[in-house]
């Protein structure tokens, strides 16, 4: 499951004089992150200063300002207790994002974060709060080897152009209880990384790398991770935003993982983007001339392979591999395995 680290201004009343328009947008947000930690769709995670630094601020709690803001820009379409609970109840089912990545502080200089994720406008302590988790994510990003980390990204309460974010920075100071950053550059050298950074959770999805979660993967929930990831940025791309996160019930064989590995999809990021695309072209119906039959035996009139009304199937994904599935009634789909050219078996 993708893990989304929501920073500390995200919850904050929108910059600037009241706005209905800010408003608005700042509700929907809440209301879409709700939603999506409902769904479980993904794991939502707050650094560990978070609420201090809103009770700090006087944002938290926020039926207050919200219930004056809601009077003062005519909004009228919302409940101040109701959005409230929206976020107290985010607050409350979050994860701590130091705990969950084992650096309890870290401290930089001559910080660059481009673009930048923060409002100026926002007091300097919730400013640092939000570059610290952008630090640390990058931090994991570069370091981590497990699909868990590729697939963390953080939200950002405004709606930047791109979905990744570049750091640079010296880092004095950093504890943690990792073993996989020995390689961090000490002062006066810098570290520079990336953090996929998103206001929605298919924003995020697009800063991601589903291709590297693919070769981290330890689990068919890894699997499945950078399937709706490469499906999310497919649907995207064509012209298909508004259904990014509607996700089709896809099972996936008790073979299918060890099959990838056996392939050396894991040691092959090419490989790995190329049986994603093939996922995805077999979910979506699209690309259908690579797609033939599994049939009994070479001949053009044996019956093709089934199971219990379910048929075999046998997509290329390129010259030397295949992935084979088996469709049934109600386009359900089990992605059964990844073979070799020569190779024409199916996991049942």
């Amino acid at each position: 499951m993708i893990s989304a680290t929501i920073e500390a201004c995200f919850f904050a009343p929108p910059p600037g004089p009241p706005n209905a328009e800010a408003l608005r947008d700042y509700i929907e947000s809440l209301r879409h992150w709700a939603e999506i930690t409902n769904k479980s769709l993904a794991e939502v995670l707050v650094s560990r200063a978070t609420q201090d630094v809103l009770v700090t601020n006087n944002c938290y709690p926020i039926r207050d300002w919200l219930r004056k803001m809601l009077v003062e820009t005519s909004v009228m379409e919302y409940d101040a207790n109701t959005v409230a609970r929206l976020v107290e109840t985010l607050l409350s089912r979050a994860e701590v994002l130091e705990e969950r990545v084992s650096i309890t502080e870290i401290l930089v200089d001559s910080l660059a974060i481009d673009p930048s994720i923060t409002s100026k406008a926002r007091p300097a302590d919730m400013q640092w709060e939000t570059e610290r988790a952008a630090i640390m994510l990058a931090v994991i990003h570069s370091f981590a080897k497990s699909s868990q980390a590729r697939a963390s990204c953080l939200v950002t309460e405004s709606k930047l152009d791109t979905n990744v974010a570049a750091v640079r920075c010296q880092i004095p100071l950093i504890e943690h209880t990792r073993a996989d950053l020995a390689g961090l550059p000490v002062v006066p050298d810098y570290f520079s990384g990336t953090v996929p950074v998103g206001n929605t959770l298919a924003g995020c999805m697009l800063g991601l790398d589903e291709a590297a979660i693919l070769c981290g993967a330890r689990s068919i929930d890894d699997v499945l991770n950078a399937f709706r990831i490469a499906l999310c940025k497919y649907r995207s791309s064509s012209g298909q935003a508004q259904s990014c996160l509607i996700f089709p019930t896809v099972g996936f064989n008790s073979h299918f993982l060890p099959c990838l590995q056996n392939c050396g999809v894991m040691q092959n990021v090419a490989l790995a983007r190329s049986a994603l695309r093939a996922m995805v072209e077999t979910v979506e119906n699209i690309q259908m001339a690579k797609t033939h039959p599994l049939r009994t035996g070479r001949g053009a009139n044996d019956p093709q392979v089934s199971r219990g009304g379910q048929l075999a199937w046998r997509r290329d994904i390129d010259r030397q591999y295949h992935l084979h599935y088996w469709h049934g009634a109600q386009n359900i789909l089990e992605l059964a395995c990844m073979v070799v050219h020569e190779d024409f078996h199916i996991c049942l």
